[in-house]
């Protein structure tokens, strides 16, 4: 009885949980993390190699960092996040990210970027992921954190759009609002499904002439799912 009233679901498989839970035992094994990358950019692949076709388009950024997959129990979570206000799952996405940065040296960086959103989603939303890992990385690494960027415009959702669509949706989305001329820059974001913006975000700033590198913490999986 007592388990019935302190207990919920699952917010990834539904399946009926402690209350003090975010995941069952089953799902808290399905964050994905990547293990194979291109030691050359950084990107994530299905085999480890020097040197990848992703390497050509280095050309605005030093190196790619990136944790998990996009998927499962990972992609259950952004999405509370995002789209719920979850508390607990803001502070799980924390746990797991002070996991993980901790074993990373970003002290080489003069700032710390995250990718902004707009100012009416910023309204919206309690918790933004981006924001997050930028606070949770300066925190840890005693790299200044700064809003060098801002929307300057509210773009459409890029899954919405065709790949044409996309590109116009998000050219010229973004305006460089600190003096960053010569400073290298860890740029953050939390899913690299929006390639395109991201891209967008980095012309901005190599305007400037930045050095740059990209964390960012979540891409896309690379399959038809």
């Amino acid at each position: 009885m007592l388990r019935e009233i302190f207990s919920h679901n699952c917010i990834n498989c539904k399946k009926k949980i402690l209350l003090s839970s975010l995941f069952c035992d089953k799902c808290k094994t399905e964050f994905y993390e990547v293990s194979n990358i291109c030691s050359g950019c950084g990107f994530p692949l299905d085999q480890s190699v020097n040197f990848c076709g992703h390497c050509y388009d280095k050309k605005d950024f030093d190196f790619i960092y990136v944790n998990y997959w996009y998927k499962s129990s990972m992609k259950t979570l952004l999405k509370t996040i995002k789209f719920k206000d979850n508390f607990k799952s803001c502070a799980y996405l924390k746990l797991l990210l002070c996991n993980k940065i901790k074993l990373l040296d970003f002290s080489q960086y003069d700032m710390i970027a995250p990718v902004p959103s707009h100012f009416s989603r910023k309204m919206t939303r309690l918790f933004h992921p981006s924001d997050i890992a930028a606070k949770i990385i300066s925190r840890g690494s005693s790299v200044p954190l700064v809003k060098a960027l801002k929307r300057g415009r509210k773009t459409e959702y890029q899954w919405k759009l065709s790949k044409k669509a996309r590109m116009n949706n998000v050219k010229e989305s973004f305006l460089t609002v600190k003096d960053v001329l010569g400073l290298k820059i860890l740029l953050v974001d939390d899913i690299y499904t929006l390639a395109l913006l991201l891209r967008n975000a980095l012309n901005n700033l190599s305007c400037q002439g930045l050095i740059l590198l990209i964390y960012t913490l979540l891409p896309k999986v690379f399959s038809s799912e």
